[in-house]
């Protein structure tokens, strides 16, 4: 009988191990999904001094294009112009800044 009770003790810790495992990867990969889903998306990163960057990832999260523009210096038709061509060379259909904390 504590042979019995040992080994039932022993399976249910493996069984409570991988059921752990399970639902530890399952989180991961919710709490990593894109939020926007499956789509090309462009981030700004506001900066008055530097800059305001730019990012561009695929549908995959993939960094596929950065920039830095100056739309506050003067250069705003100039920024407009390369926000655009990122937007239409990568298909972008999302975006979003720091300050946004969701994407539009």
């Amino acid at each position: 009988m504590h042979l019995e009770t040992e080994l039932m003790g022993t399976v249910r810790e493996r069984a409570e191990d991988e059921a752990i495992n399970v639902f530890a990867r399952n989180l991961h990969d919710l709490l990593m999904a894109a939020p926007a889903g499956l789509r090309a998306t462009m981030g700004l990163d506001p900066g008055l001094r530097t800059g305001v960057k730019v990012a561009v990832v695929d549908a995959t999260g993939k960094l596929v294009a950065t920039d830095t523009i100056y739309p506050h210096t003067g250069q705003a038709a100039k920024a407009a112009v390369a926000v655009a061509a990122l937007c239409e060379k990568y298909n972008v259909e999302a975006g979003g800044h720091r300050q946004r904390y969701r994407l539009a």
